[in-house]
Parts: C-alpha cells; structure tokens; sequence
C-alpha cells in the first residue's frame, strides 16, 4: 500500500507548489507499445486526459506537474490486444525557446488501474502481473496557439520492466507517443505568478 501512497504523496506536495494556479485540461492522442526484445509488439491508439498545475520559475523556465488518466498498450500477434490503463503523474520542466515554443522534459510515475490482454476468443485480467509503479523519462515540444490554447507532442519512454516476475525473455517496456491539447484556464503565461 506504501508503494501507491509515496508517489500520490509526492504529487500531492508537488501540486501544492503550483497552489493558486488555476489547473490546465489536457487531452490527446495515445499511441503506444510494449517493448520486448523478443516479440514485435504493434502500435496501438489510446488516449489521455486530465490537470496539470504550473509554477514559473522564471522568465524561461516553468515547472509542471499533471495528473492524467492514460489508456495505453499494444497490439500482438494472433489479433492480441494488451490494453493498460494508468494513473500518470509527471513532473516536467518546460523550457520556453522564444516565438511561442516550449521544449519539455521530465519524469513521470505511473500507478496501474487495470490491465487485459484480448484476443477474438478470450480476455483475461492481467493486473496481478504487473507492476504497480511504472516509472518513464518524458521529453516533448509544445506550441502556443493563442492565450488560451497549446498544442503538445510527447514521448514517454518506459524505464522499468512492467511484468512483476521475472521473464528470461528481457524486460517489456511502456513506449507512449502523444499529441494532444493543452487548455489554458489563466489569460497568459506572463499572468501565472
């Protein structure tokens, strides 16, 4: 039970940084995979959606926390779907490079929500042999549309194994393309603190 209460914990006191702040909405495009050395996993769309808080450092750099539903997984062979849903908390640092364009890059913590594999004849839960936490460095690019709206790319990459036991196989990693849109509650990024 520790293991779900430390990252929530952490998230928690993070978010308190950005107190005041009125949350952003997200929502976007997921398209992943798992990555194993011995099996051609398949993309697979999904999506995301949720909050996130910012906290400006300075002119140039601000920190953002978010807290995001995920639908994510992978496509396998014998018409195999493997979907997982996650709880996503990532911490990013976004870099601002001039004319409306942000450079972003962090971490993210996971919590997994539940997890299937399907094919045409059977579905099957498999929560239990996963890991709870999953851990992902996160790097992307965002674009300012007007005061109101971004538009987000993204990358999450996967750095631990999310099979709980042992496969002699290797490790199977979450990778998570995204692209979605940012809705901004406060008038502009000069009036956030």
């Amino acid at each position: 039970m520790y293991r779900l209460l430390l990252p929530s914990l952490l998230q928690l006191f993070l978010v308190s940084i950005c107190s005041g702040q009125m949350p952003n909405l997200k929502a976007g495009l997921n398209v992943s995979t798992i990555t194993s050395p011995s099996s051609a996993n398949e993309f697979q769309a999904g999506f995301y959606a949720g909050v996130s808080g910012l906290k400006k450092i300075n002119k140039s750099i601000d920190l953002k926390v978010e807290l995001l539903y995920s639908k994510q997984g992978a496509k396998g062979g014998l018409n195999e779907r493997a979907r997982y849903n996650y709880l996503n908390m990532p911490l990013i640092i976004s870099i601002y490079l001039g004319q409306d364009f942000y450079f972003d890059l962090g971490v993210q913590t996971g919590i997994i929500l539940n997890a299937t594999v399907a094919n045409e004849n059977d579905k099957q839960n498999i929560t239990a042999e996963l890991n709870t936490l999953d851990f992902a460095l996160c790097s992307g690019v965002s674009y300012s549309l007007n005061e109101f709206l971004k538009i987000e790319t993204r990358l999450n990459y996967g750095l631990t194994n999310s099979v709980r036991f042992p496969i002699p196989e290797g490790s199977y990693r979450n990778m998570v393309f995204q692209a979605g849109l940012i809705f901004n509650l406060k008038k502009n990024r000069d009036e956030t603190n």
